[in-house]
């Protein structure tokens, strides 16, 4: 073999190689998706999809931190609102009561699981005897206590001169230990 064979056997390979590289680019324009407006759209549709995701995210931002204040709240309103002791609501009652000079019947309890833990549902019927005006008063009064009174229901009892009774249904709620 001479030179000229060796150079010309090398030359055919290198063109044989630079064919297929030619072919297989050719291919990779001719394929489908493989266009610049493809690229353009898929990039489009990708920023897209991640402001869309980023603004689902957002309110989720600083989560740890809202959980502490969640919970430093949560102690906050048990400790104000929701009583430790039984006796605490029939005291806050019978102030009530007796700062809007009505007066206040028996007080039934029925006591229920809420499923909170050291929390239980405390429904509560009594009849308030009085005028309606100061009647009133009592029930707004009840509403707007420091204690979290939940008024569910009034009903008339009886009626007697100026005198009303009412019948009241309402809820609160006990810490337990």
């Amino acid at each position: 073999m001479t030179t000229m064979e060796k150079i010309r056997t090398r030359f055919t390979l290198i063109l044989g190689i630079f064919l297929a590289i030619d072919v297989g680019l050719g291919a990779y324009l001719i394929w489908p998706g493989s266009d610049r407006g493809t690229f353009a759209t898929e990039e489009n549709q990708l920023r897209q999809e991640k402001k869309l995701k980023t603004r689902q995210v957002e309110p989720l931002r600083g989560m740890d931190a809202k959980l502490v204040q969640t919970r430093e709240n949560v102690k906050k309103f048990y400790a104000d609102k929701i009583p430790a002791h039984w006796s605490q609501i029939s005291n806050e009652l019978s102030k009530l009561a007796h700062a809007n000079n009505v007066t206040l019947g028996g007080i039934q309890y029925k006591p229920e699981d809420t499923g909170l833990p050291n929390v239980r549902r405390i429904g509560i019927e009594t009849s308030v005897a009085g005028d309606y005006s100061k009647i009133a008063h009592f029930i707004n009064a009840v509403e707007r206590d420091k204690l979290l009174f939940v008024i569910n229901g009034v009903s008339a009892r009886a009626q007697q001169g100026g005198t009303v009774e009412l019948q009241i249904f309402f809820d609160t709620f006990l810490q337990e230990a």
